[in-house]
């Protein structure tokens, strides 16, 4: 079962994403998925706020991934 995150909680991994993308430093995400814990890490290169998707990119690949499957995000 997916945590249910609080304001604040939700309030700090919005403001790491947008600290990635605006200061270009690598974020590293832990997702939800019910098996098992995954992380990605990465730098965020586009936010889509009403539609709550972000791009993540590491190396020459990327990703787009939504904001609410993040349990965790923290620069390293």
């Amino acid at each position: 079962m997916k945590p249910v995150l609080d304001e604040q909680k939700l309030e700090e991994i919005e403001h790491t994403l947008a600290l990635s993308l605006r200061s270009h430093v690598r974020v590293t995400l832990v997702l939800y998925d019910p098996l098992e814990q995954r992380k990605l890490s990465g730098f965020v290169t586009s936010i889509h706020t009403h539609t709550r998707e972000f791009k993540l990119q590491w190396a020459e690949e990327w990703k787009w991934l939504l904001v609410d499957d993040i349990v965790e995000a923290y620069i390293v």
